[in-house]
């Protein structure tokens, strides 16, 4: 088998796969060719890595023949990355596959065919999402919630979602995503009807796979668990790469009246203000628990202590404060995360609770966050 492949398409498809393997730390992938029976040719071929997150690539190329073999994506890497020329020719030897490329020659070792992935069923994607920069921009915008070692804290023992929530209405797809101590909720415009949870591991993956492409249109295809009657896995396309994964079984949870939820105190902030005041303090706090005296006239006191840093303070403006006076306490770092990316927020607050929503933020996104013990 002798083929040739534009090292530009290569790089991208090794770009691709090698999300799904930083996920599953597996090397390996499959490559099958495909014949094109228009151009009387084989022109294309499908690529797959990954195993319980497993993503799937066109790659065009010019082929002699149908063939099916495994390679190790690192080998190809830093050929995908710093080519020497153009194109790449290929040649399937009887003991391994033959590779050069300009001043490169090289010859790779096949693996087992039973030790690479499989490629995934077929799928119908008849759900879209406008564009994959859209819904990239959402899930940043919330994905902090699931990484609670960002906010230098332990995640809880008890989790209500591992991941991603998408509950979509037919006309908009919202994403919650949450540790049990904060809660994110974005919401793009899209035709997804159904709910579902994808985990963790697959949320990395897409998010990363997603900021490959720009204003590609997203398909988005369900499969239905036989004997339970609900969504059993999740297929999401972007481009020429569909990443395909399992969903977390159960009934969603009602989420939803966290954010609906009418709180006694209101404030609109500069969020760039309240992120740099925090930082300042965030060394100063203990276990980086913060204390926040919110005023009737606008005014909003940050306060920190710990026995070995001593106590910091600090004050910002904002506007007419909507309820009574009172004092919060909150984890710092939750704070930076609700406020991430946004200029302008509306902070809310109750006896429980602190909601941070974003007045500039195309995707209507919202936080919420627990507050601790007094």
């Amino acid at each position: 088998m002798k083929a040739e492949i534009l090292s530009d398409d290569l790089k991208v498809a090794i770009g691709a796969l090698d999300i799904a393997q930083s996920q599953l730390k597996s090397d390996y992938a499959r490559i099958k060719t495909s014949f094109n029976p228009d151009k009387n040719k084989v022109d294309m071929a499908v690529l797959v890595a990954g195993d319980r997150v497993a993503i799937e690539h066109l790659l065009p190329l010019e082929c002699d023949e149908v063939a099916e073999f495994g390679f190790p994506i690192s080998k190809l890497k830093s050929l995908a990355l710093n080519p020497p020329a153009p194109v790449i020719k290929l040649a399937n030897m009887a003991t391994g596959i033959s590779l050069k490329c300009g001043t490169f020659k090289s010859k790779i070792v096949l693996p087992l065919l039973e030790s690479c992935p499989t490629f995934q069923y077929e799928l119908d994607c008849e759900f879209t999402v406008k564009s994959a920069a859209m819904l990239a921009g959402a899930l940043k915008k919330i994905k902090g919630s699931i990484y609670t070692d960002l906010a230098g804290v332990k995640q809880a023992a008890r989790k209500i979602i591992d991941g991603v929530m998408f509950l979509g209405d037919g006309t908009h797809l919202k994403l919650y995503s949450t540790d049990n101590n904060r809660l994110a909720k974005s919401v793009v415009p899209s035709s997804l009807v159904g709910s579902f949870v994808i985990p963790k591991d697959a949320v990395i993956a897409t998010h990363q796979l997603l900021d490959i492409e720009d204003n590609t249109t997203v398909f988005i295809g369900l499969r239905t668990h036989p004997s339970l009657g609900g969504v059993g896995g999740v297929r999401i396309v972007v481009g020429k790469s569909r990443l395909t994964c399992g969903v977390i079984a159960g009934e969603p949870p009602n989420v939803d009246e966290f954010f609906s939820r009418a709180l006694s105190n209101s404030i609109e902030l500069d969020a760039n203000l309240l992120k740099k005041s925090v930082t300042r303090l965030i060394d100063f706090s203990e276990e980086k628990a913060m204390s926040m005296s919110i005023q009737q006239d606008g005014v909003i006191t940050l306060s920190t202590a710990s026995p070995l840093a001593g106590e910091a303070q600090e004050t910002i403006n904002g506007s007419a404060n909507v309820g009574e006076s009172r004092i919060v306490k909150i984890n710092a770092g939750y704070l930076l995360d609700a406020c991430g990316g946004a200029g302008r927020v509306i902070v809310e607050n109750n006896d429980s609770i602190v909601r941070v929503t974003h007045i500039d933020c195309p995707f209507s996104t919202q936080h919420v966050v627990a507050q601790l013990r007094q």
